[in-house]
């Protein structure tokens, strides 16, 4: 399954009224990465990526298709990207909500 950068910061700006902060420290904008998750009311930073994860540029070559695990398994899709992303983030805010410190 290819998976648009640009789908993903949907969805965290949709469901948590977040912005997408630029990070000019490594010159990247939003088709490369979402560096920081930032609250457009109140400018709190909810989401962030440490660089020392970032992967190198040639990853964007690798793009999943789900249709043969489909075809030959027989395996079906129980929710859409977006909702896997709404649900992942929702359980990663309430994970910080818990324990800031996680």
């Amino acid at each position: 399954m290819h998976v648009d950068i640009l789908d993903i910061e949907w969805a965290i700006r949709f469901h948590f009224g977040l912005r997408k902060r630029e990070n000019t420290r490594f010159q990247m904008d939003v088709f490369d990465i979402i560096h920081t998750g930032e609250e457009e009311q109140t400018g709190i930073v909810r989401i962030t990526v440490n660089p020392k994860y970032f992967r190198p540029t040639e990853v964007d070559l690798l793009i999943g298709n789900p249709k043969k695990a489909e075809e030959k398994l027989k395996w079906k899709r129980k929710i859409t990207f977006k909702e896997l992303v709404k649900e992942m983030v929702t359980a990663d805010m309430e994970l910080m909500r818990k324990d800031p410190t996680a």
